[in-house]
């Protein structure tokens, strides 16, 4: 018997291998075959992220604590995937269910086969999951152009800072020389971190003290507020000191470096978006010392040594990066307002704010 699986789009596929032994064994005796038209229900959940885990319906081979649903003939079942996740089912959901409050929750089946639903006509069904999937397609689209690019921009930084900023092909036109790091093109140089990134403990700033202001006050995973006073003229780096090591955030403008991060104090007349870009690809964690709050220590990676290109080369490259990094911008903005749009027509499609049972399929 061929066993399916469900998915967002219209129609069913055959099931994978991964997803046949995360679920079931080899021996299915104790397991349900879910057939064409079914919908699979986890009744554990975990509530804040209810919506995000309600999106595993599945069909194919399942243990019993699975919930199976047959939709009947007046209920379209992308119209019942998507109710299932709305606001209003959430609430009747936590009327019937059991369990510590944000803890994992769950509904015996009994009641959850009797928590009532809103069902319209059944051409008004196929609408209304015809408009969500239309949104849901271009959304996927969206992620798949956003996967590229990050794969393109991963690509792109170990290729640049191997060759420099040539294109693919001429790589092995470059010209390399064996250095205590490895190899590196013939025109780079090799330096001491202090010498291309100096770095300092950011300033203290209590939440107490903090006053509404214009400038960003930068910790160890980013932007944590904003400030009244600066400490440092832009383009800025931070690094995590304690907490998120690694993450590195640029700052164009004035800014405030808070103590819980490490910040470029001087660029050593480095192009500071390409020191940004470069470090990405240095091991920060490596030099964190501590067990229980691990903390990095700005003296253990100033003696490390890097590949330095010309300035003019730096520039080259951290523009060729800032173009990709642009490029995902729109596109994760582009995301953000279809997740939006999705989740303003979902309330509005199924509360019946908005009718499209005149709409043609």
């Amino acid at each position: 018997m061929e066993v399916l699986s469900l998915t967002r789009k219209f129609g069913l596929i055959p099931q994978n291998e991964r997803f046949i032994h995360r679920i079931a064994t080899k021996s299915v005796k104790k397991y349900e075959v879910v057939k064409k038209g079914q919908i699979v229900y986890n009744p554990y959940v975990i509530w804040e992220g209810a919506i995000h885990s309600l999106k595993k319906f599945r069909a194919g081979i399942v243990s019993p604590v699975y919930l199976v649903w047959e939709t009947k003939i007046n209920c379209e079942w992308q119209y019942l995937d998507n109710l299932l996740r709305t606001e209003y089912m959430l609430k009747e959901y936590s009327k019937y269910s059991s369990g510590a409050v944000n803890r994992r929750r769950s509904i015996k089946k009994t009641l959850f086969v009797d928590i009532k639903i809103p069902l319209p006509p059944f051409q008004e069904q196929k609408n209304i999951a015809l408009v969500l999937s239309k949104i849901q397609d271009a959304k996927e689209k969206t992620e798949a152009v956003l996967n590229s690019l990050k794969e393109l921009k991963k690509s792109l930084m170990k290729h640049l800072f191997t060759y420099g900023a040539v294109s693919f092909e001429e790589a092995d036109k470059v010209k390399m020389k064996e250095t205590e790091i490895g190899e590196v093109p013939d025109h780079w140089v090799i330096k001491k971190m202090i010498d291309f990134a100096t770095f300092q403990r950011g300033k203290d700033l209590p939440k107490s003290k903090q006053r509404d202001g214009n400038y960003p006050v930068v910790g160890s995973g980013g932007v944590i507020g904003y400030h009244d006073k600066f400490v440092c003229e832009g383009p800025g780096l931070v690094t995590g000191r304690s907490g998120s090591i690694g993450t590195l955030t640029y700052v164009e403008g004035r800014y405030w470096p808070h103590n819980t991060g490490l910040y470029a104090k001087d660029f050593h007349s480095n192009h500071p978006k390409y020191v940004y870009y470069f470090l990405h690809s240095f091991n920060f964690k490596k030099y964190a010392t501590g067990v229980s709050v691990p903390t990095l220590n700005r003296n253990f990676i100033h003696s490390e040594l890097v590949k330095v290109p010309p300035v003019t080369e730096q520039e080259h490259i951290a523009s060729i990066l800032s173009a990709v990094d642009a490029k995902i911008g729109t596109e994760e903005m582009t995301k953000e307002s279809l997740n939006q749009l999705f989740k303003s027509m979902l309330c509005n499609l199924l509360s019946a704010k908005i009718r499209v049972n005149i709409l043609e399929t």
